[in-house]
């Protein structure tokens, strides 16, 4: 949650110094398989892997106006992807271009398409109907930003 921290970092903290090294060994294996963490590479090189995965990364989220076939962003810090549902890359796609209405820009592209939406099995039949739902998805994209900021995509 405080951002990233070697095995050092864990080992020498208040709450976790008592703990010794093979139970701090132990939890970041089960957080790391859980997904809950992730191994970060070498800060050298930090920078310029940022340009680089901010290109690709902003091919993925431009695609994603058009297409849900890609679902993975890359990381600077891990060099791995993560994934981020269709909805989300568009909503990180308009904070980018700095959207004052993430929700409505989706919506909008989303009715030039033709695309609708279901919810609970139910068609979405009015542009009301389905920005309210986008809204619903952006507060939840909201809550997941920090996770991307962290990792160094958003």
């Amino acid at each position: 949650a405080k951002g990233p921290r070697t095995i050092a970092d864990v080992m020498n903290a208040d709450e976790t110094r008592a703990l010794g090294l093979p139970v701090i060994l132990e939890a970041v294996i089960i957080l790391v398989g859980n997904t809950h963490m992730q191994p970060c590479l070498p800060a050298a090189g930090d920078a310029a892997r940022a340009e680089r995965t901010a290109v690709f990364n902003t091919a993925i989220l431009e695609r994603a106006l058009n297409s849900n076939d890609l679902l993975f962003l890359a990381s600077p810090l891990t060099g791995g992807g993560f994934q981020l549902n269709r909805f989300d890359q568009m909503f990180l796609l308009a904070q980018q271009r700095k959207h004052k209405d993430p929700a409505a820009f989706v919506c909008d592209r989303l009715i030039a398409r033709n695309e609708g939406m279901v919810r609970d099995g139910k068609a979405l039949r009015t542009a009301e109907e389905n920005l309210a739902y986008l809204r619903e998805r952006y507060a939840d994209f909201q809550r997941r930003l920090p996770i991307l900021q962290q990792l160094g995509i958003a």
